[in-house]
Formats: C-alpha cells, sequence, structure tokens
C-alpha cells in the first residue's frame, strides 16, 4: 500500500527536525564572550565563556573558545592543557591544530626583542636564527606579512636550515590564519611565493 504524499512529507519533515541539533544554551553566552574579546575585555569573555562551559559541557566551539582566550591572556599552561586533552578527539581537528601552532608560536616567541633581532639582521643578512625568531616575534604581534617575509628570506637563503624549519613555520602560520577569511590573500599571495621558492 502506498503511503499519501501528505504522509510522506510529514515523515520527511520529522526526519529532518530530529537530525538538525538543537541549539546550545551556551550560544547566547559564547556570542557575548566573543564580542567581549573584540572588545578587549579578556576577564569578562573568559568568565562568560567559563559559565557556557557550565551550561553545556560537551559544547566543543566553547571549550576551544575557552583555550583561546586563554592564549590571548598568556594562561598558556591552561590552553596547553585543554588543545592537549582535544587534540586526537575533536571534531574540529583543523582549529585544534591552528590553535596548538598559534599556542606554539607564543610560546616560542615570548620575550624576544624584535628591535634587537633586527639589528642582528642589518648587522650580518645571513643571521637566519635572529630571522626565525623576528618572525616569531612579529607574528606575535599579528603582523603576519612581515614575519612571513622573514621565513620566505631564511627558505631562499638555506632552505634546508635546521631541518626546514622556516617553511614548517610558514606551513604552521598558513593554518592558524587559514581560520580567518580575512588573511587569505596574504595566505594565497605567499604559499605562491614559497612554491616559487622551493622550485
Amino acid at each position: 500500500m502506498n503511503e499519501s504524499p501528505l504522509a510522506v512529507g510529514v515523515a520527511d519533515l520529522q526526519d529532518k527536525v530530529i537530525e538538525s541539533p538543537l541549539p546550545s544554551p551556551a550560544e547566547p553566552l559564547r556570542i557575548a564572550a566573543r564580542d567581549a574579546r573584540v572588545k578587549g575585555e579578556l576577564d569578562v569573555a573568559a568568565s562568560l565563556l567559563i559559565d557556557a562551559e557550565e551550561l553545556d559541557p560537551g559544547n566543543e566551539a566553547v571549550t576551544l573558545d575557552l583555550a583561546e582566550i586563554n592564549i590571548d591572556m598568556q594562561n598558556l599552561e591552561a590552553a596547553r592543557v585543554i588543545l592537549d586533552a582535544h587534540e586526537h578527539t575533536a571534531e574540529d581537528a583543523v582549529r585544534v591544530r591552528a590553535l596548538l601552532d598559534r599556542l606554539n608560536l607564543v610560546i616560542a616567541g615570548a620575550g624576544a626583542d624584535a628591535a634587537a633581532l633586527k639589528a642582528r639582521i642589518e648587522a650580518n643578512a645571513g643571521d637566519l636564527d635572529a630571522r626565525l625568531q623576528l618572525a616569531k616575534a612579529l607574528a606575535l604581534v599579528q603582523d603576519y606579512r612581515q614575519a612571513l617575509g622573514q621565513l620566505l628570506e631564511i627558505v631562499r637563503r638555506d632552505r634546508k636550515w635546521q631541518d626546514e624549519a622556516a617553511r614548517r613555520a610558514m606551513l604552521d602560520l598558513f593554518t592558524l590564519l587559514a581560520q580567518s577569511p580575512s588573511y587569505n590573500d596574504l595566505v594565497r599571495e605567499f604559499r605562491i611565493q614559497l612554491a616559487r621558492t622551493l622550485n
């Protein structure tokens, strides 16, 4: 016996309703935390995310937002604990990888004196260690164009230096920047330059 078109339509609608997840009760707090972060109110953002996590403990997006805000606030150990716990189990593995790259960048660039590094490079353009440290320091302050420029220069001068450290650092930055569409043109530009340099 054939079902009526109305019964089939109702069944399809029920399936779609069942398949689509309900919005998380934590989402309004997550949005408020994002707004607070944009305004530079990091403590407020962190507090909102902690409240959001209590409302919806399994919400991966909230947990990763909390890791990100911890990086912003230089709570690097707290960020590391969150990211290590999700590194191999996260649904959003790309975001976890980007946050780990950012965390490692912050750790590597912390305390670097950009002016002193620039002076070292002016005195010796072949000082690849100074260039790598400067690139990390520049990336730390989100001067990604200059950071990628320094890394590309290392690849041009000695692509194999320190087990291809500059090329790997560029790839890490590409992963990090891929999280924000506003950097798409920058990433594309430097991917092309890197490919040309390697070929």
